[in-house]
């Protein structure tokens, strides 16, 4: 991505995060475990750069909503339920509408003087 000033800030993040991240404290030398670790991190950030890159240079429109959320377009709110409250380590059903809706919920508010 390119900034008006053509900066280009996914290279300049990348860079920034190798820096950190190569950066070692003290003299000492790093283990096989560390060095195997630091190579891995080192090829996911490239992967990560490269996917960025190529999503950059082809623009989408959901691109768009992305960077501007002000220009996303809500569906409108439909209908209403009631929440489902649970204690853990249950958890409530999972959502399966795909439309914002008026979600209600009973809560029950006791004052005590202890």
């Amino acid at each position: 991505m390119k900034s008006p000033n053509g900066f280009n800030t996914s290279k300049a993040l990348v860079s920034l995060a190798l820096t950190l991240a190569l950066s070692s404290c003290g003299d000492r030398a790093l283990s096989p475990t560390e060095q195997l670790s630091q190579d891995s991190f080192k090829k996911q950030l490239l992967d990560v750069a490269g996917t960025a890159a190529s999503a950059a240079s082809a623009p989408s429109a959901s691109d768009d909503a992305l960077a501007n959320p002000t220009k996303q377009q809500d569906k409108p709110l439909s209908g209403s339920e009631e929440a489902v409250l649970t204690d853990a380590p249950h958890v409530p059903p999972p959502i399966t509408r795909d439309h914002p809706t008026k979600v209600t919920i009973k809560l029950e508010v006791q004052e005590l003087v202890k």
